[in-house]
């Protein structure tokens, strides 16, 4: 199933507003180290969470199932990277680590889970956070509005959150990391918030996810050396710095890069510099975010031959330059978000042939119109939402927030016997829009905005129907617009 950008957008926000809900209810750091080891399975339904501070891990096996000198060794060694991640641990104000001890069972350790084997899969930290900076009356995220006070309980103001000295570069904790799949760290404070570089040895890790811990200086070149990583989440970090590394064109593997910043303050991340070139090789690329960095420079051509790429953000951004045409290549795009960037130029009429392409957002941006009739197969299939900047005839620029092409022709210029129907979800003025040789018009709190002078040509209004959407077929007229006389405002 394609990502639809829509669920994307709401996915990613929650994922973020869950950073800051501990199991308990309440805003929390996170520090999830999940960890399977390699070929091994976990059992069909077993809980994939961590379990309650001061309680028994659920599905944990209990004790190694045999007492072997090498069951032995490998339970020494995920002790031992267990406390040199313990080790690290400035403030744990609820003693979830109080349990680690040496020459323990690190399966009877709390928030551990281990599978049938004995063998440590996932360890999860968590501690309620201090929520005083972010408890707005109103916020807005992307493509989500929250309107009110968010659902925190009573009472939470002044909890506290973990605290780590560092990630971590021991060997003991790199030969027990060494064999971890997974390794997420979120919203925790770091004294040494830097990346490590050292990291770039865990080959077997699949996913990395470090959103919100306050990470500060360059991303590693190193990592380029992870060839398992699928996902990568160093999301709301604003304090990274430095451009994107070309060596990270190893990641052949990598399925989701997420750099963006999304956070409620608005800040921008400090990653600045080009796209790099060498990222063409990333084939294996479903998902790029980028929004609200301050990547600079043009869109890579190169980038075409990502032809697994489907959702692509970089909203936001100091992109420049217009749309390659060499993109329609990305057969499996998805969804285009460029709104808020310097991006010129026309819609390449080769975009026309992308089989899977349902959302092009390029408001605020240097796009020009018409809509090239290559575009024709796009708007057929009845699924295309784009999001444009207009202008009108006079030069007032307008904005149109969602504009869903429907059950259309060639833009007016007639295909099986049918013409265009344009839905305008809202517009930031009273305008007409001209199109080829059609003008929509949109009337408001059931007002026209505009007289036409040919009674062939109607519009759709998602509020105020003037014709069912089935019955809608329009003949091409050439026509002028005259404004509404005062008298025919109320009509």
């Amino acid at each position: 199933m394609r990502p639809d950008s829509v669920f994307y957008n709401q996915h990613r926000t929650l994922t973020r507003l869950a950073r800051h809900i501990s199991e308990e209810g309440f805003p929390s750091a996170q520090i999830t180290v999940s960890a399977q080891l390699q070929n091994s399975q976990q059992e069909p339904g077993q809980e994939q969470g961590g379990t309650h501070a001061g309680a028994t891990s659920s599905g944990v096996a209990g004790t190694p199932g045999t007492n072997t000198d090498e069951e032995l060794s490998r339970v020494a060694a995920e002790v031992a990277g267990l406390l040199e991640l313990k080790a690290q641990v400035l403030s744990d104000p609820h003693n979830v680590t109080g349990t680690w001890q040496a020459g323990g069972n690190p399966c009877k350790f709390t928030r551990v889970t281990c599978d049938t084997d004995g063998r440590v899969t996932k360890v999860k930290l968590t501690s309620p956070e201090d929520i005083a900076t972010m408890y707005p009356n109103s916020v807005n995220k992307r493509g989500t509005s929250i309107a009110g006070e968010l659902p925190w309980p009573k009472g939470t103001y002044q909890l506290q959150q973990m605290a780590l000295a560092s990630l971590p570069c021991s060997p003991a904790f790199l030969a027990f990391a060494s064999r971890l799949t997974t390794l997420r760290i979120a919203n925790a404070k770091l004294q040494d918030p830097s990346l490590p570089a050292c990291w770039g040895v865990l080959k077997n890790v699949t996913e990395l996810t470090l959103g919100g811990c306050g990470l500060t200086g360059t991303l590693p070149a190193s990592w380029g050396s992870l060839k398992a990583l699928k996902h990568l989440d160093l999301s709301d970090n604003p304090n990274l710095s430095g451009s994107l590394p070309p060596a990270w064109a190893g990641m052949r593997n990598l399925t989701v890069l997420d750099l963006s910043v999304d956070t409620f303050d608005g800040v921008k991340s400090g990653l600045a510099g080009p796209l790099p070139n060498a990222w063409h090789t990333l084939r294996n690329l479903t998902v790029l975010d980028l929004w609200r960095t301050q990547v600079t420079g043009t869109l890579p051509a190169s980038w075409g031959a990502m032809a697994g790429l489907q959702v692509l953000y970089l909203s936001n951004t100091s992109i420049s330059g217009t749309l390659p045409p060499e993109w329609s290549r990305m057969t499996n795009l998805t969804a285009v978000h460029l709104t808020g960037t310097a991006i010129s130029g026309v819609l390449p009429a080769s975009w026309g042939s992308l089989p899977n392409l349902t959302y092009v957002d390029l408001l605020d941006t240097g796009i020009s119109q018409p809509l090239p009739s290559s575009w024709r197969t796009l708007c057929w299939r009845d699924n295309l939402y784009i999001d444009l900047p207009w202008h009108r005839p006079n030069g007032d620029r307008v904005m149109l927030n969602s504009v869903h092409l429907n059950a259309t022709n060639n833009l007016c210029q007639g295909i099986h016997g049918r013409h265009k129907i344009v839905m305008f979800v809202t517009f930031a003025l009273f305008t007409v829009l001209t199109i080829g040789t059609c003008v929509i018009l949109r009337r408001r709190v059931g007002r026209w905005i505009g007289s036409l002078r040919s009674s062939n040509v109607a519009t759709y209004d998602p509020v105020y129907p003037t014709l069912p959407w089935e019955d809608e077929r329009l003949r091409r007229r050439k026509f002028s617009f005259q404004p509404d006389q005062p008298a025919d405002r109320d009509r």
